[in-house]
């Protein structure tokens, strides 16, 4: 009977709704003392987005969302626990990555390497996915190797 009336209970609990503003704030803090205590060498974009160009090539252009994208990238937690990586270059496309990589990659060429510190809330926000607990800000490095321009038919 008890078991039955602590189910109820907790059943009853209306979940947490996600603040998107308030977990940005949170996110922020927590990078930018990560960034400090290790001595990262990063820039805010004003976003919430830390990043890091670590192989600078010239060129320019665009991504859009029809763009495939050939990388290899390591992704960790700020604990330094890697949760995804990819070591042999493969395809992706543009418009699939998450908000923190598709505002990220545009601030490098082909050929370029970043480190990007995505705060959660321009990752996998209060999901979690795989590896990645919800609400976790990563670390990726990402090499992007290829920008394959596709064709779109027009009706």
């Amino acid at each position: 009977m008890c078991m039955v009336l602590m189910l109820a209970l907790v059943s009853c609990e209306k979940p947490v709704a996600y603040d998107k503003t308030v977990q940005l704030k949170l996110d922020v803090d927590s990078i930018e003392r990560f960034v400090k205590a290790n001595g990262i060498a990063v820039t805010n974009d004003g976003t919430g987005l830390f990043s890091q160009i670590l192989t600078k090539v010239d060129g320019t252009g665009t991504l859009e969302g029809t763009d495939m994208l050939t990388v290899t990238y390591t992704g960790r937690l700020l604990n330094g626990v890697v949760v995804e990586r990819l070591a042999t270059p493969d395809s992706l496309l543009y418009s699939s990555v998450t908000e923190g990589w598709r505002n990220g990659l545009k601030k490098i060429p082909m050929g370029g390497r970043i480190r990007l510190i995505i705060p959660s809330t321009m990752a996998y926000t209060n999901k979690t996915v795989g590896l990645i607990p919800a609400n976790s800000n990563l670390d990726y490095t990402i090499d992007l190797i290829k920008i394959t321009k596709l064709k779109t038919v027009k009706n």
